[in-house]
């Protein structure tokens, strides 16, 4: 199975819902979540870009959009979204762990050359 990425993510689930889905997601984030002046002429993915934006979506925590997708009815794209989240915190904790490892390597050959 090929792996999303969370923009791949946003452009497949804003392509595929239908008009209701879309009401339903206009409704549930205006006001409260996004401004309702800006969720009443968005579509989909624009929703989930000023989400993003606003910070709303951070890396490795799609809880909000798996929320929002479960209430409108789409418990298939909210469990692509928590598997989207779960393969960004694993590349985020690879990347913490390499950045170390350099970091420790880098130590080390400084202390073997004498600085």
């Amino acid at each position: 199975m090929t792996r999303l990425d969370r923009q791949d993510l946003f452009l497949l689930i804003s392509s595929n819902l239908v008009t209701e889905e879309l009401r339903n997601l206009r409704n549930y984030v205006a006001g409260d979540i996004l401004a309702e002046g800006f969720v009443e002429k968005a579509n989909a993915h624009e929703i989930f870009k000023q989400l993003e934006k606003e910070n709303k979506l951070k890396l490795g925590d799609l809880s909000l959009l798996a929320d929002i997708l479960k209430k409108i009815g789409r418990h298939d794209y909210a469990k692509k979204a928590e598997q989207v989240a779960a393969d960004e915190q694993e590349g985020a904790s690879t990347s913490r762990k390499s950045k170390v490892t350099k970091d420790a390597k880098h130590t080390l050959l400084k202390k073997s050359k004498g600085c």
